[in-house]
């Protein structure tokens, strides 16, 4: 009787490019409310997504720690002259203070939960809204590193923990588990906005340099705690990495290098190293080739204006696995049926031969998600997921 491949065999095989017993399929839900899979934690959603045939990852992140010495004070206002109520941070260091100003939008709550009228320093959420960004200059560096400290023995205790539940699943399923989510690039947009990001590589590149020297010391710590502990891939967010921030010389020259030492670090540890980006792949592909990641997450029909598909596989796919092929927020939220399933089937016979090859709805499958979209795109990557001579 054949040995059943587990799903942690399976991803780890299409990121070494063997062709094992089909193309895994990853849906990547982060949503606990999806009609799809309703789940109460990581280990939960893996084994009801394992258990319908289906690949899935446990992600666990490596903490950082605040300086005790660090206070803080938040307060809210409504200037007449503006659309939102504004909310003001800051955080009192040994230092100095860093400020901080953002738009209290319609779905602030929305966004943020239960942290309420709090902000917190990096975000996603906090870079459309905010007025004032805590970076603004060299000496705000040294403020800031009193809010990136290594881990206290709680935090680590409670990593290991975390560690030890998804090590768990593994030896009883077979399971991916990634260390994350590391970031050079978008650190700058969190910290200083979009604006600046893009202007300060260009007219300040000392400074940009020693931002990313920061960023690496901070990430560096991270890194060797999620190394140490024996994750199988380090999944890298490059977002912000984008052409449309950084172009393609000023990545050259920051980021190309540093990330090169982060990959090479990840792979003397035995791990495999994941890159997150979802435009202007073909910019970015043959570098990425030539810094030596793994796996390629974001390959993205839809959302990647310039996507090529048949490029990339041909570029870089016998060196590089690519991991998505289906849009999620176009094509599985609003497609029709056939829109998905052709796009599942020109995913798989584009990206499919050869292996190193992921099947995945880029970004993710959201709470709105239809539940029968998913069903389809389930049921078309069955029919389609043997690999293609």
């Amino acid at each position: 009787m054949t040995r059943q491949i587990t799903s942690r065999e399976r991803m780890l095989g299409a990121m070494n490019h063997e062709m094992l017993d089909h193309i895994p399929l990853w849906l990547n839900i982060h949503v606990h409310e999806n009609e799809f899979v309703r789940w109460s934690d990581p280990v939960e959603r893996a084994d009801k997504l394992l258990d319908m045939g289906l690949d899935d990852t446990i992600v666990v992140s490596a903490p950082l720690s605040i300086d005790p010495r660090v206070t803080t004070r938040v307060w809210t206002d409504h200037p007449a002259d503006s659309r939102y109520p504004l909310i003001h941070k800051e955080w009192h260091t040994p230092a100095g203070v860093l400020t901080q100003t953002v738009q209290k939008t319609d779905d602030w709550y929305e966004v943020w939960g239960s942290q309420g009228e709090d902000i917190g320093i990096l975000g996603d959420e906090n870079v459309p809204r905010s007025l004032e960004f805590p970076l603004k200059g060299p000496e705000d560096l040294e403020r800031l590193a009193y809010l990136f400290r290594p881990p206290t023995a709680e935090q680590l205790a409670a990593f290991r923990e975390r560690f030890r539940r998804a090590k768990a699943l593994d030896a009883r399923r077979g399971i991916l588990i990634e260390g994350g989510w590391l970031a050079l690039g978008d650190m700058f947009l969190w910290l200083l906005g979009s604006e600046r990001t893009i202007l300060i590589h260009q007219d300040q590149p000392e400074m940009a340099e020693e931002l990313l020297d920061r960023f690496m010391q901070w990430e560096q710590v991270r890194l060797d705690i999620l190394l140490d502990a024996g994750v199988d891939v380090i999944t890298y967010r490059a977002w912000y990495e984008s052409t449309d921030f950084w172009g393609v010389q000023s990545w050259r020259r920051f980021i190309k290098p540093r990330l090169k030492e982060i990959v090479d670090r990840v792979h003397q540890a035995g791990a495999k190293f994941t890159y997150i980006l979802t435009t202007g792949l073909k910019a970015r592909a043959n570098d990425l080739a030539e810094v030596g990641i793994d796996t390629l997450w974001g390959v993205d029909p839809v959302q990647d204006l310039t996507a090529d598909l048949p490029y990339l596989k041909r570029q870089i796919g016998d060196s590089v696995c690519l991991l998505g092929g289906v849009n999620s927020t176009v094509t599985l939220v609003n497609g029709t049926e056939e829109e998905i399933r052709r796009e599942v089937r020109y995913a798989c016979e584009t990206l499919g031969p050869g292996g190193g090859f992921i099947l995945a709805p880029i970004d993710n499958i959201y709470d709105y998600t239809p539940r029968r979209n998913i069903e389809v795109l389930v049921d078309e990557w069955r029919k389609t997921r043997e690999y293609p001579a």
